[in-house]
């Protein structure tokens, strides 16, 4: 699946991340002491998203399946880029960009 965005892990992250205590265990220091380089500015952005979520009570989810008529659980990039922009997360280019990449292919 080349250049495809799995938004189906993207929302099962966010998940994850909604059901966790609001108050995440050891200080930004200590997460990214256990958190490979390349995967803490993604985290802290899914982070983000997540608080913005709950607190709008945005459905991501029926964002990214209305880009996915077969339901595969996989969308282009630029639809998934369209999806994130159409459920008003306020992202930047860069931080689309980022997410992208983390979840092309996962």
């Amino acid at each position: 699946r080349g250049g495809m965005i799995n938004y189906q892990s993207f929302i099962n992250e966010l998940g994850k991340l909604v059901d966790q205590p609001e108050e995440p265990v050891g200080g930004p220091a200590q997460i990214r002491a256990r958190t490979p380089p390349s995967k803490v500015d993604v985290q802290y952005l899914i982070a983000s998203i997540k608080d913005r979520v709950k607190k709008l009570r945005i459905r991501v989810a029926d964002f990214l399946q209305d880009y996915d008529p077969l339901h595969s659980g996989f969308v282009s990039a630029n639809l998934f880029t369209t999806a994130l922009e159409t459920a008003r997360l306020q992202l930047t280019g860069t931080q689309l960009d980022q997410l992208s990449k983390y979840y092309e292919n996962a």
